[in-house]
C-alpha cells in the first residue's frame, strides 16, 4: 500500500450522529468476470466517463433469463451493479447516451421467458428506462415507438440533445423489418417523417460523428437468412437522411454485416466500425476494424480481434484512444460455461489486446456448493470429467474458481437425477459429501482440505440427501424414507459412521409425496424440518431428540424445494429459494426469505432472492459460512452470476462504487447490541482474517479483514459510532481528492463493545473508488 493512500485518509473525522437509514438483510452477487453475453448493448456514458453494458443471455441456444445486472468498466475489470427495481433482463435492445437526463437510455428488446410461449421464444418489450449509475428510472413516456420492436438501433447528438432510433423488427420469426424514424427528447418519443427514408433494416449500427455533427447508420439486414443484407452508410442531420455510401462503387467497404460496433474516438478522424456477423458467409464473425473519414472507408486492422465476438458489445472508453468489445478466442458463442474476455482496440497502434480475461465457472455442471470453514473457501464438485470422477474446485475469497490438480474425486453418480448433499462440518474441520451413487446404494465421503476419503466405518447409508449438522454434538442427522412409507432418522459421527437411531417416526402427518428440508438449531437444541404440502398446507416440525412438535398455520408459505439453514446472527433458521407454486407448472423461483424462530415464521422485508420469478437456473446448492455469517446459494444454469451471498445487514454502505470527494456512508444495525459502541475498520484485502472470539457451537469467529497496513492505520481514522436503543448507528468516511486512490478496492467491517467486552462482529462490506 502506497504512502499517498495513507496520507489521503489520515486525520479524517468520521463519526456521524445523523439518524441511520434502516438496514436490512439482503443478497449480494459474487462474480469472477463478465458473463457470456450475446445480444447485449454497450454504450459510453459521457457524463460519468463510464462504459455501460446491459442485457444479453448466453445465446439463443441457452434461453435462460439472467439477472438485471448493469456492468460498468472501471479500466481494469467490470463492476456488476444490481437495481432490484430495474428493467426486466433482455437482449437485442437499443441503448444510447441521453444528454437531457444525463444517463444511459434503454429501449425495447426481448425478454426471454418460457411463461410467454411454449417453445421458449422471446417476448417483445416496449419500455424506456434511464440508468444514472446507481438506479434505473422507468420514464413511462406518453408516446412509445409503434409497433413494439427488437434489434433496433439508436444514437444521440450532443448538440441537439436528441436520441434517434431507426428500424428494428417485430419478432424473431418475422420476415420483415421496419424503416421508421423516432426521436427521443428526454421525456417522450415522437415519430418523424423525413423526405428520404433508408431501406428497412434490423441489427444495424448507429453512432454520432463529431466531425460532421451527424448521426451515422451502417449495415444490418432486412430479412433473416441470406436475403437483403445491408452494407450501406447513411447520415441523419436532424431533419433528413442522406445516403453516403451504397457500397456498390467498387471502393473499399466493410461489406454485408450486422451487430457491428460503431463509434467515434476523440482525437481520431471520423468513426470506427468493428466486428459484426455476416449472413452471407455462413454467419462468419468479423475480426477486423474499419475507419470512415467522412469520404471513404479504410480497413485499419485485419483479422486480429477475438475469434468470436458480437461487435455491438463495444464502446469508446472515455479518456483513452481505445474502444473495448466483448469476445473470446477459440470457442463458440453458444458454449455456456466460460465468462467472456474483454478486448481493447487502440486507435493509435491499430492493435487489439486482451484487457480482461474470462474465468471458467464450474457451477454450470456442478453438484452444489459447500463452505470449507477451516480453509476459508468455497468448494464444489464438477461432473465434466472424462475419468468418471468428480472434479474438485475451490474458490478463495475474492478470487476465481480454481481446479485442484492431482486430487482424486469420488466416482460419478450413475443416476440422472441423483440425490446429493455437500455439508460443512465446521467444528470437525471437514466437508461431507453424501450422495446416491446408483439406484442400489449411497456413499459418504469426507474432505479434509487435501483429499477425499470414503467413509468405511458405516455399514448402512441413509437413502436421503436431507442432512443437518448438529454442532453441539459434532454429529450429522439424516431424515428420510426407509422402505416404502417409513420415515427414519440416522446419526453420523466421525468415530462411528452412520447408524439408525429412530427406525420409524410416528405421530406425524407424513405422506409419501412430502419433501422435507431441514436444519439444526444448536442454540435451542432442535432439529427443524419444513414440509411443503399440496393444497397450501405447509408445516414445521421440531424434534428435541425425544419428542416431536408440529406447527401449522395457513400463513406458512408453500415453497417446494426450498432450503433451510441456521443463522446465528438472526438467531433462527432461514427458509429461502424453492419454487413458487402459484405459477406451476412453469416452476418459477420463489424469491421470499423467511426466518423461523421456534413457532414463529417472519418474512424478512426486502430480502428477496434477486432472480425471483426466473424460469430457469433453479438453486442447486447452499452453504453457511460461520466465519462471515453468510449464506451462499448457487444456481445451476446461470453463468457467472450463479453465486449469491446472503448478509444479515449488520453493516452496509449506501452503494458499492464511490468517487473522489464523496463520502462513504456506513449504516450499522445490531439490535442485540443496543447502546453499545461500534468501531469500524478498513483493509485492502479480506484474507487472512483476524480471529477475534470463540462462539459456542460455531467455533472461532474472525473479523473478515486482512491485518494489512490500512487496517492498522484505520484504527486511528475515528470510524466509530454509539449504537441507539435499537442497535442502529452511522458513520462516514470522506474520500480525498487524490487520484492515487482511483481503482482501489476497499473492505470494511467492525466490532461492537459493551460492558462485557466485544459483543458482535459485523458483516463485511466492499466498495471501489472509481473515477
Amino acid at each position: 500500500m502506497n504512502r499517498l493512500f495513507l496520507q489521503g485518509f489520515l486525520f479524517l473525522g468520521a463519526m456521524c450522529f445523523a439518524p441511520p437509514a434502516p438496514s436490512q438483510a439482503r443478497w449480494e452477487m459474487e462474480h469472477d468476470g463478465l458473463p457470456h453475453m450475446v445480444g447485449a448493448a454497450m454504450v459510453t456514458d459521457y457524463g460519468r466517463g463510464k462504459v455501460v453494458l446491459f442485457g444479453g443471455p448466453r445465446g439463443l441456444k441457452y434461453r435462460k433469463p439472467r439477472f438485471s445486472v448493469v456492468w460498468e468498466w472501471n479500466g481494469k475489470s467490470w463492476d456488476g451493479v444490481l437495481d432490484p427495481q430495474g428493467p426486466a433482463y433482455r437482449n437485442l435492445h437499443a441503448m444510447a447516451y441521453d444528454w437531457v437526463n444525463k444517463g444511459t437510455l434503454l429501449y425495447g428488446g426481448y425478454r426471454i421467458s418460457f411463461q410467454f410461449s411454449s417453445n421458449g421464444l422471446q417476448a417483445l418489450l416496449n419500455d424506456t428506462w434511464v440508468w444514472n449509475g446507481r438506479t434505473w428510472k422507468n420514464m413511462k413516456p406518453k408516446t412509445l415507438p409503434s409497433p413494439v420492436r427488437g434489434r433496433a438501433a439508436m444514437a444521440s447528438n450532443p448538440t441537439t440533445k436528441q436520441v434517434v432510433l431507426f428500424g428494428g423488427e417485430v419478432g424473431l420469426s418475422a420476415a420483415w423489418a421496419l424503416n421508421d424514424t423516432w426521436v427521443w427528447n428526454g421525456s417522450t418519443w415522437k415519430q418523424v417523417f423525413p423526405n428520404t427514408v433508408p431501406p428497412a433494416r434490423k441489427g444495424h449500427s448507429m453512432t454520432y460523428d463529431p466531425s460532421s455533427n451527424r448521426i451515422l447508420m451502417f449495415g444490418g439486414f432486412t430479412k433473416w437468412g441470406k436475403q437483403f443484407p445491408r452494407k450501406d452508410l447513411w447520415a441523419w442531420d436532424g431533419k433528413d437522411w442522406k445516403l453516403l455510401d451504397a457500397g456498390t462503387s467498387g471502393n473499399p467497404n466493410p461489406g454485408f454485416r450486422f451487430a457491428a460496433g460503431f463509434s467515434a474516438i476523440p482525437g481520431k478522424k471520423g468513426v470506427y466500425l468493428w466486428g459484426g456477423v455476416s449472413l452471407v458467409a455462413g454467419r462468419k464473425h468479423f475480426r477486423d476494424v474499419w475507419n470512415w473519414d467522412g469520404k471513404s472507408w479504410k480497413q485499419v486492422a485485419k483479422d486480429t480481434g477475438p475469434t468470436v465476438f458480437d461487435g455491438s458489445n463495444g464502446a469508446w472508453v472515455p479518456g483513452t484512444s481505445s474502444i473495448i468489445a466483448i469476445g473470446k478466442k477459440g470457442t463458440t458463442l453458444n458454449k455456456p460455461v466460460p465468462t467472456d474476455e474483454t478486448w481493447e482496440f487502440n486507435a493509435k497502434t491499430n492493435a487489439w489486446r486482451v484487457a480482461a480475461k474470462g474465468n471458467y465457472d464450474p457451477l454450470y455442471y456442478s453438484m452444489g456448493i459447500v463452505f470449507d470453514g477451516q480453509r476459508d473457501r468455497l468448494l464444489t464438485l464438477e461432473t465434466a470429467s472424462p475419468n468418471y470422477e468428480y472434479l474438485t474446485w475451490v474458490k478463495d475469497q475474492g478470487k476465481p474458481w480454481k481446479k485442484l490438480i492431482g486430487v482424486k474425486g469420488p466416482p460419478f453418480s450413475q443416476k440422472a437425477f441423483a440425490g446429493i448433499r455437500l455439508l460443512n462440518l465446521w467444528t470437525l474441520n471437514r466437508v461431507m459429501l453424501h450422495y446416491e451413487v446408483d439406484s442400489t446404494h449411497w456413499e459418504t465421503w469426507l474432505w479434509d482440505g487435501t483429499r477425499w476419503a470414503k467413509d468405511t466405518k458405516s455399514k448402512v447409508f441413509p437413502p436421503t440427501f436431507k442432512l443437518a449438522f448438529d454442532s453441539r454434538r459434532n454429529r450429522v442427522l439424516a431424515y428420510g424414507l426407509r422402505g416404502a412409507f417409513n420415515y427414519s432418522i440416522w446419526e453420523w459421527t466421525l468415530a462411528n459412521g452412520w447408524k439408525l437411531i429412530v427406525p420409524n417416526v410416528t405421530g406425524l402427518p407424513l405422506r409419501r409425496d412430502t419433501d422435507p428440508y431441514m436444519a439444526y438449531d444448536p442454540v435451542r437444541d432442535r432439529l427443524v424440518i419444513y414440509f411443503d404440502r399440496s393444497g397450501n398446507k405447509s408445516m414445521f416440525y421440531e424434534w428435541d431428540g425425544k419428542n416431536w412438535k408440529v406447527f401449522k398455520s395457513p400463513q406458512f408459505p408453500n415453497v417446494p424445494f426450498a432450503y433451510l439453514s441456521y443463522s446465528p446472527s438472526l438467531e433462527g433458521c432461514v427458509l429461502f429459494g424453492g419454487w413458487d407454486t402459484v405459477l406451476k407448472p412453469t416452476f418459477v423461483n420463489n424469491g421470499g426469505v423467511w426466518l423461523w424462530k421456534g413457532g414463529k415464521l417472519t418474512k424478512l422485508p426486502n430480502a428477496s432472492l434477486p432472480n425471483a420469478r426466473s424460469t430457469e437456473g433453479l438453486a442447486n446448492g447452499y452453504s453457511f459460512d460461520p466465519n462471515r455469517n453468510l449464506l451462499w446459494i448457487s444456481y445451476r444454469g446461470e453463468v457467472p452470476t450463479s453465486l449469491w451471498k446472503f448478509k444479515v445487514g449488520s453493516l452496509q454502505t449506501d452503494r458499492s462504487v464511490y468517487h473522489l470527494g464523496e463520502k462513504v456512508l456506513f449504516d450499522v444495525n445490531l439490535p442485540k447490541q443496543a447502546s453499545h459502541v461500534f468501531v469500524g475498520f478498513l483493509s485492502l484485502g479480506q484474507t487472512p482474517m483476524i480471529p477475534v472470539r470463540v462462539r459456542k457451537y460455531f467455533g472461532v469467529q474472525s473479523l473478515p479483514l486482512a491485518p494489512d497496513l490500512l487496517f492498522q492505520a484505520s484504527m486511528g481514522f475515528g470510524l466509530f459510532t454509539p449504537l441507539s436503543g435499537t442497535g442502529k448507528g452511522r458513520y462516514t468516511l470522506p474520500i480525498p481528492q487524490d487520484k492515487g486512490l482511483l481503482g482501489l478496492d476497499l473492505f470494511g467491517s467492525g466490532v461492537s463493545f459493551g460492558r462485557q467486552g466485544l459483543s458482535a462482529v459485523a458483516d463485511q462490506v466492499a466498495f471501489r473508488i472509481s473515477r
